[in-house]
């Protein structure tokens, strides 16, 4: 947990309006970017559907909080997933579901599509590269043909339905898709139909500290690759410019310091916007960060109010090196 002490005088931070959760703790793929990868070190207890209803959903609900982030792992492993985004959704959230769109049969599509079906709710799929080679290393597995002919099958039955769920692609630039960038955009958009595309930088960061984040440095991949990932970004903000289908999560001058020097980004950490809860019910400071609550002990109430989060508010307001320090 993160040490009271860190937190000696309050700190004013926006009050959360967003919320992360990982609803499973296991993948089947095995991205390097994923700040999950821990899941594949042996078995973890995830809360039940109960419990993230009344302990992690319902809590954040009645704070206010209207904009809810499902992630894993892959959160359509899950059984119960479904009914997880039902209470979700009833309780007054608007629901990003992140997934790799890899195991889905027609019946499972129709069914998120209908869950999904209503303004706000976002079906995000990640889709690294337009490129088959390029994607099958990133995701490590041959994932390609299958996650691009979901995408396709998706957005048909998405017409066919008439289902309002939004798309979003997202795309992790890093070393293997750095000059596909252009082709993966108009692939994504325009080939397979997709309402938007995030676009960011791959972050190698785990389990940032206190103690740690001043020292971090830039990944090797982008000391190797400086010169292709700068010129990548300068392409998708172009782009995103003139096309407002594109989210870019960082100005240009933050792309080109993070690439070089992750210390000197300019835009503050907005990690205090967000609650994040993994499938166990632990609170962290952000994706990359420490724990500092856990919810099967503790009311969600009562972690907020606690030494130990307005620690988590001190740290946040003097770390800024990832995409959390964004608009």
């Amino acid at each position: 947990m993160i040490p009271a002490k860190i937190a000696s005088d309050p700190v004013t931070c926006p009050a959360p309006d967003h919320l992360y959760v990982e609803v499973f703790a296991a993948c089947d793929m095995a991205c390097p970017m994923c700040v999950t990868l821990p899941y594949w070190e042996g078995q973890r207890r995830m809360l039940s559907r109960a419990d993230l209803r009344e302990r992690v959903f319902r809590p954040a609900a009645a704070r206010g909080i209207r904009r809810l982030l499902i992630s894993g792992g892959e959160p359509s492993l899950r059984k119960d997933i479904f009914d997880v985004l039902e209470d979700a959704k009833t309780l007054g959230f608007e629901i990003w579901f992140a997934t790799n769109l890899l195991r889905y049969t027609d019946e499972k599509l129709h069914r998120l599509l209908s869950v999904l079906d209503g303004k706000g709710h976002v079906v995000a799929v990640s889709f690294d590269s337009s490129v088959p080679g390029a994607m099958d290393v990133i995701r490590a597995g041959l994932v390609f043909e299958t996650v691009n002919a979901n995408c396709h099958r998706l957005h048909a039955l998405r017409r066919e339905t008439g289902s309002r769920a939004s798309t979003c692609a997202t795309m992790i630039v890093q070393a293997e898709n750095r000059n596909s960038v252009a082709g993966t955009i108009d692939h994504v958009l325009d080939g397979i139909g997709f309402d938007r595309m995030q676009v960011h930088l791959r972050h190698d960061y785990k389990s940032v500290t206190p103690d740690n984040a001043a020292s971090q440095v830039r990944a090797d991949y982008c000391e190797e690759h400086e010169r292709d990932l700068i010129r990548a970004g300068m392409l998708v903000h172009a782009r995103a410019a003139r096309d407002k289908r594109i989210l870019v999560r960082r100005r240009m001058q933050d792309w080109v310091q993070f690439v070089r020097d992750p210390q000197n980004l300019t835009l503050p950490c907005e990690a205090t916007r967000f609650l994040f809860v993994n499938a166990e019910g632990v609170m962290r400071s952000c994706m990359f960060g420490l724990p500092y609550a856990d919810l099967r002990r503790i009311s969600m109430d009562e972690a907020l109010s606690s030494d130990a989060y307005e620690g988590v508010k001190r740290f946040a307001s003097g770390c800024n090196i990832c995409n959390l320090s964004c608009h």
